[in-house]
């Protein structure tokens, strides 16, 4: 009502009063002052601002009325349209040139007075119609050549548009609307990245790298920036176990797939960690200690992890692999609690929709007394088991079948043969195999190795002499057992002694030699031409009729040193239970769950050892903060982006993103974690700033006595350590966060020399020079120097894992808590946090390398990181 009344510099007093309507008992909001308009009786509102059709017949403003008419006022006239601009047309000037020649013409004609005025009238008239026109189809020509034009022009500016709609949307470009967004706004800032586009980046940072995926986003297409992708997953903590955070995306995953594709079998295999302990920044804790108990015969007591095991799943009629578990173990570990670990997997599995059938291990000691304890084994004369109840089973017939995986069960008989070890086949197999001998030899492959050697021509091209005495890294190379164990080592030893070139006893080792490698290539069938199947009955009766000879061959057979009694191996075990259970299972997949083909190759560790390999790529034997940030980074992957010549299948869901944008509650753990310690940091807004140096610098030599007094005083070396130390931390806290120019100013000082020696004589400049390294203030040096001397009375707790940084950051602060640092961004806490967390990476690295120290002995654990070793030890 004020802004309606309009009046300058007008605020109601105390007599102003509300202006009283002849029609209306009511009072209404300052309608006129009774000094200036005394008793007016203009009604102020409009007709329209009644209330109409009252019973009473009364009138009564409407409850929102506003006053619109005011005495004091004067009326505003209504605004004057102008008139518009009038244009002149490009041909008034020939117009008038035209007009002025005939008027000039008829003038003179005039002025003579020769010639008749009625004659002369209509040729004047024709002249001046004929310029006219002339003039007029100029212009229209003009006109219809500029309409020519300008249709052009909207037919190309049409077909422009249409080509820019269609290459933004042509998915050669992999251009997502936000993207197509990025590019008209030249960035996005304030905008939000959807799913499908960070997965696509996800896919291109695991495919990539960093610097592959960085060069994309410069030179190619928008993609979020690699902090963007970092933030969306570090919510997956990825802790060793289950990895429960992964589910929900997973059963996602699983809702999509076809009955026959759930189908899935469990990998089970470790790997050689460099035993120590890392600080993990995504838990805020320590990584590296045993994540399951220790086996009875465990020789490591210190409880650090020397094994990663992974767990892993892998479709059985599609291509597809996800890890969904992980523990950090020692060099044995509780078969009992390994069991029941395994059994809840599976039933967790289950639970989204999975159907696991088959556990597929190697034939190391561990995983055997898993099988013991499974009721799983084989012997020359027992039964043979390869199944146990199904955890999932609920009181029906249901099997769990183990494997042992094919590829170590092929290495580990190469192994037999070239220690020197004699394979004697069976009587009955020679008399039906019609072979000379029963005795199976390495000499004779030995024979075709040196043949070759000096020929140019090769019969087995292949093989080397290496295969044929392997260090520690060959041992564990497939490729290198069959160069032996191969069709075509069988075919040279055949033509040498059809040639007579060699021993006609040779036959039954190149029997043997085919007979294996047959079976290796029908349990690691890739192609539907070695796949089982009854669509051809006739090859897969065939199939089922040769593996039941392999069982029979190496159940019989005997493996012994030249002049030992013969006894059971390993081998044997393994090529019988792999054999028997897959019989097993092929008759469950393809009879019961009617599938087309098995690819055998499915119940091999192909998929775990290429996750192996992948997380060896930096380091042979990563650390277990290494190990877990390579798993966890290809976990994701496998979510995102399957390799097309992997062993998985493609799959572009958008759904894979879940996890992406769903984060998990917090645990009460967790919460508990991120709070400890933080009640007790005082208030940085308590610091009171000193009033002179002088003050400053009683207050911090008081308090670093104390502390001292305390704790011990630092050595002179170590202050010069620690000055540098401390300018790397402000250097590091101030590229980080933004402070204001207050806060950076208090944390340097390029006139504080003392305990600076080190950090003047680390300049690359000369002396005359500014030296461009941090020289911290005298405040900031006391601080760190007192979190300093707490850490080192607290590093064994620490390295330990019994204490944490929050209580240490707390402590530093409380006791020292009259700094001369400004409060308004809390640099204190900053820089406390920053060095202390520095510090805990110094401690732990030399506690792991004295640790290393002492485990030599173990530096060679395992045969594929044995070379590794051997090779460092020469000079």
């Amino acid at each position: 009502w004020l802004r309606k009344i309009n009046r300058k510099n007008f605020t109601p007093s105390t007599q102003a009063r509300l202006c009283e309507v002849s029609n209306d008992a009511s009072f209404h909001l300052f309608g006129c002052n009774n000094t200036e308009y005394p008793f007016n009786r203009q009604d102020h509102f409009t007709s329209d601002a009644y209330e109409a059709h009252r019973a009473d017949g009364k009138r009564k403003l409407k409850p929102n009325a506003v006053p619109s008419v005011f005495a004091h006022l004067k009326p505003r006239p209504p605004a004057k349209r102008k008139p518009p601009r009038q244009r002149v047309s490009p041909c008034d000037g020939d117009l008038q040139t035209v007009g002025s020649a005939m008027e000039d013409g008829h003038t003179s004609a005039t002025m003579e007075g020769d010639g008749d005025l009625r004659t002369g009238g209509p040729a004047i008239e024709d002249g001046h119609t004929s310029a006219v026109t002339e003039v007029c189809l100029i212009h229209e020509e003009r006109i219809k050549e500029l309409e020519r034009k300008l249709q052009n022009s909207e037919r190309l500016a049409r077909k422009l548009q249409k080509d820019k709609e269609n290459l933004l949307r042509d998915p050669r470009m992999l251009l997502a609307d936000d993207q197509v967004e990025c590019i008209r706004r030249d960035g996005m800032r304030g905008g939000k990245w959807s799913d499908a586009t960070v997965q696509m980046a996800m896919k291109l940072r695991c495919a990539c790298g960093n610097k592959g995926y960085m060069c994309i986003n410069e030179n190619v297409v928008p993609l979020p920036s690699v902090r963007t992708l970092q933030r969306k997953i570090e919510h997956v903590k990825f802790r060793p176990g289950i990895l429960t955070e992964l589910f929900p995306s997973l059963k996602a995953k699983v809702s999509t797939m076809l009955p026959e594709e759930r189908n899935a079998a469990l990998m089970i295999d470790e790997m050689q960690i460099t035993a120590g302990v890392d600080y993990d920044p995504s838990v805020k804790g320590l990584i590296g200690k045993l994540s399951t108990k220790l086996g009875p015969k465990a020789t490591c007591t210190d409880g650090r992890a020397t094994h990663a095991m992974v767990f892993m799943l892998g479709g059985m009629s599609s291509r597809w692999k996800q890890t969904v578990a992980y523990h950090l173990t020692g060099t044995s570990f509780c078969k009992l609690e390994m069991r029941n670990f395994i059994f809840t997997l599976i039933k967790e599995c289950e639970l989204i929709g999975l159907r696991i059938d088959a556990i597929i291990t190697d034939m190391g000691p561990g995983n055997q007394a898993i099988w013991s304890i499974c009721g799983i084994g084989a012997t020359k004369h027992g039964k043979t088991s390869v199944s146990c109840a199904h955890p999932c089973a609920n009181g029906s017939d249901r099997q769990l079948y183990f494997i042992a995986d094919a590829p170590h069960v092929l290495k580990n008989l190469r192994g037999h043969l070239v220690r020197g070890q004699l394979i004697s086949i069976p009587d009955e197999i020679v008399e039906r195999n019609k072979l000379p001998t029963s005795e199976v030899s390495l000499s004779y492959v030995r024979e075709v190795a040196q043949r070759d050697g000096t020929s140019a021509l090769k019969l087995a091209p292949h093989l080397k002499d290496k295969h044929l005495d392997p260090n520690h890294y060959e041992k564990m190379s497939v490729s290198s057992a069959l160069a032996v164990l191969n069709h075509s080592t069988g075919s040279a030893i055949r033509v040498l002694v059809t040639q007579g070139k060699m021993s006609p006893a040779a036959i039954t080792t190149a029997w043997f030699l085919e007979t294996v490698f047959k079976w290796f290539r029908l349990m690691t069938s890739r192609t539907k031409s070695l796949a089982m199947s009854e669509l051809n009955s006739q090859k897969h009766d065939d199939a089922i009729e040769f593996l039941s000879e392999v069982l029979n061959l190496f159940k019989k057979m005997t493996i012994h040193l030249p002049g030992k009694s013969p006894s059971w191996k390993p081998v044997q075990t393994g090529v019988v239970i792999s054999t028997t259970a897959a019989l097993c299972l092929q008759n469950l997949y393809l009879t019961q769950n009617n599938f087309k083909y098995l690819f055998l190759s499915r119940l091999t560790q192909d998929a775990l050892e290429n996750l192996f390999s992948v997380i060896r790529q930096k380091n042979a034997t990563p650390r277990p903060l290494q190990f877990k940030t390579a798993l966890r980074t290809i976990t994701l992957s496998q979510f995102f982006q399957p390799c097309r010549t992997g062993n998985y299948e493609m799959d572009d869901a958008e759904y894979l993103a879940d996890f992406i944008s769903k984060r998990q509650a917090q645990s009460p753990n967790e919460e508990v974690l991120q709070q400890d310690g933080a009640a007790a940091i005082q208030d940085e807004s308590a610091w009171e700033l000193p009033d002179d140096d002088d003050q400053m610098l009683a207050q911090v030599v008081d308090v670093l006595a104390d502390s001292q007094a305390a704790m011990g005083e630092l050595q002179s070396t170590d202050k010069q350590s620690l000055h540098y130390l401390c300018g790397y931390t402000v250097k590091a806290v101030s590229g980080k966060y933004k402070l204001c120019e207050t806060c950076r100013s208090a944390l340097t000082d390029t006139e504080n020399k003392e305990n600076a020696l080190l950090t003047e004589f680390k300049s690359y400049r000369d002396t005359s020079e500014q030296n461009p390294l941090c020289m911290v203030s005298l405040a900031v040096f006391a601080m760190l120097e007192k979190c300093e001397v707490i850490f080192r009375s607290q590093e064994a707790s620490i390295v330990d894992g019994t204490a944490n940084l929050s209580n240490l950051s707390a402590q530093a602060l409380c006791e020292f808590s009259r700094d001369h640092l400004p409060t308004c961004h809390g640099v204190a806490q900053k820089l406390v946090d920053a060095f202390l967390l520095m510090r805990l990476r110094f401690a732990l690295r030399k506690s792991n390398e004295r640790y290393a120290a002492k485990q030599n002995n173990t530096r060679c654990g395992s045969r594929s990181i044995g070379m590794r070793g051997c090779v460092n030890a020469v000079r």
